[in-house]
């Protein structure tokens, strides 16, 4: 009976049949946050983090989309569609499977052209190369599972041929980034004890009146409804801050961790040691207002608060 070592101090050993139910058993386990199996459990030993990023491929790799939204800069007519596009989980670019594809469901002939005879592929390239930040992209959005984020992958590159286009990344690398960035933000919200949703709460504010005995008006006494500025009033008595944008999302988180995943990639200096400069004060906030109002937009575009209302 082969067995597998636990990473303890003891060093104690169990065979993998037991592993494989204790692994079953964790994943199954109510109430758990989205980041703990892939933080507290996947570096156990070879066999839960087999299992683990089994699990993580099927509930979130597979549900993974890029979402390309480029605000139409050219002024080239109204008969323009529109300059956007979505990338879905398409497998891997080899064996090891290291390295995630996103591919378009349209082909280069698809996409359509100008009266200019650009292609809209053509259009939305000028647009992606104009920024280069690695990890961020204004025109980007990434829909994981049941929530979206601007966090790109650090390495998200595009690759294309003359019918076919699509992006590659490491996406365990992606996933300890993304798990890490959200158990900030549980226990953010768990320290300050503000609401734990504010983003299930912004798309309530667009769709409907609370229901009796719902626990964010009852806990907020949010009145729901009214136009945007309204709606903007509700979510800052909620957050018990006006630092939130539109989406829910608070501000000052955003820009803590914009510095924080800037230092880690290297494009921008470590400040802590004194005053930001202006040059990182505007990383931290760059492009907030369009960023709050895309999450905001691709939330509203399904039908169910519960879904794609989780915050990343």
């Amino acid at each position: 009976m082969e067995q597998s070592p636990v990473s303890s101090g003891q060093g104690c050993c169990l065979p993998n049949e037991i592993w494989s139910i204790i692994v079953d058993y964790a994943l199954r386990m109510p109430h758990q946050f989205r980041w703990e199996l892939w933080q507290r459990y996947r570096p156990v030993n070879r066999l839960f983090k087999e299992v683990t990023e089994d699990y993580y491929i099927e509930k979130y790799l597979k549900n993974t989309h890029l979402d390309i939204d480029c605000p139409n800069y050219f002024n080239i007519g109204p008969d323009v569609p529109e300059l956007t596009e979505n990338y879905c989980f398409d497998g891997w670019v080899d064996d090891t499977k290291q390295m995630a594809i996103l591919r378009s469901s349209l082909t280069c002939g698809d996409r359509g052209s100008t009266a200019q005879s650009l292609t809209i592929a053509d259009l939305i390239d000028d647009q992606l190369s104009a920024f280069t930040e690695r990890g961020y992209h204004p025109c980007m959005a990434m829909i994981v599972g049941d929530g979206a984020t601007d966090m790109l992958p650090m390495d998200l590159s595009c690759q294309s041929t003359a019918s076919d286009r699509y992006f590659v990344f490491n996406w365990r690398e992606y996933f300890c980034t993304l798990f890490e960035e959200l158990r900030r933000v549980d226990i953010y919200h768990s320290v300050l004890r503000r609401c734990p949703n504010l983003v299930q709460l912004a798309w309530k504010l667009d769709h409907q009146a609370p229901e009796e005995g719902d626990e964010l008006a009852t806990e907020y006494d949010v009145v729901f409804g009214g136009d945007e500025v309204e709606v903007l009033q509700k979510l800052v008595g909620a957050a018990q801050t006006p630092l939130v944008g539109q989406d829910g999302r608070l501000l000052d988180f955003r820009r803590m961790r914009r510095r924080r995943l800037g230092i880690k990639s290297g494009q921008v200096e470590d400040a802590t040691c004194g005053p930001s400069s202006i040059l990182l004060d505007r990383f931290e906030r760059l492009d907030e207002e369009l960023v709050a109002q895309k999450l905001h937009l691709i939330s509203l575009d399904f039908s169910d608060g519960s879904s794609r209302g989780l915050q990343w």
